[in-house]
């Protein structure tokens, strides 16, 4: 927050939030990169010696965002299992067994998504003349849910985010509050006259361990408007503006 003279007789008391706007960019970036993993990432085993019940010289190969890929060597594959984690969020993994131990393939916290890559894996070891099978990358709802609550989040912070501006008209006697945003249709401006404010004060919030201040404009009436929320673990400079912006209030 800052306090600035504008103008010969106008002054400006600033609260800016584009750390929120910035959140919200990497929170949109995020959320997008969220859903092009999980619809260009993939699995493929190929084994260059196929017949029904033999698959050897056998690689995985993972691909990320289909372009970045990771080869494992898996020699001899057996048969494919699931198995359950613990401590892990995903907390079921497809494995194969192979001659030269167990290779995990893919995990989620969906049994029935690592039951069915198992199953194709077997089938595919069991019955194929294909030097290839495709894995498919296993993704549940709550995995989409959390992308579009991120991506939610972030367009809130982007857009609806709205910056303050108060400034102050002394040859007018007149205090304007003003909402800002990127989309300017949301912006909103009201004004107060000099003779009905009685301060702007700053308080901190209830919650202890959150260095969170509320700004407020308090009327002579009594009635408190609060302006905006205010992030900060040195509040000095911050009261130091208000307190010149009341001095100006008070000529």
């Amino acid at each position: 927050m800052k306090f600035y003279k504008t103008s010969a007789n106008k002054y400006t008391l600033e609260s800016n939030h584009q750390y929120k706007h910035i959140f919200g960019l990497v929170f949109i970036i995020g959320a997008i990169l969220g859903l092009l993993h999980f619809s260009l990432s993939s699995y493929y085993i190929t084994c260059a010696d196929k017949n029904p019940e033999i698959a050897s010289n056998c690689t995985l190969t993972t691909k990320v965002f289909g372009i970045f890929s990771n080869d494992t060597k898996l020699g001899v594959i057996h048969k494919a299992f699931v198995k359950k984690n613990t401590g892990r969020y995903s907390i079921f993994s497809t494995n194969i067994e192979t001659d030269r131990g167990t290779i995990e393939v893919t995990d989620s916290s969906s049994q029935l998504y690592m039951q069915a890559n198992a199953k194709q894996i077997n089938n595919y070891i069991k019955n194929s003349f294909e030097n290839t099978v495709d894995i498919p990358y296993s993704v549940i709802w709550f995995d989409y849910l959390s992308v579009l609550l991120v991506g939610l989040l972030g367009f809130y912070f982007m857009f609806f985010n709205k910056d303050m501006h108060i400034a102050f008209d002394n040859k007018n006697k007149l205090l304007a509050v003003i909402e800002s945003g990127i989309i300017e249709k949301l912006t909103k401006c009201k004004n107060y006259s000099y003779k009905d404010i009685d301060k702007i004060s700053l308080e901190k919030s209830s919650a202890p361990l959150m260095p969170d201040y509320q700004l407020n404009l308090i009327l002579k009436d009594g009635s408190i408007i609060n302006l905006d929320t205010v992030y900060t673990f040195d509040k000095s400079q911050i009261q130091e503006n208000i307190e010149d912006a009341n001095v100006m209030l008070a000529k």
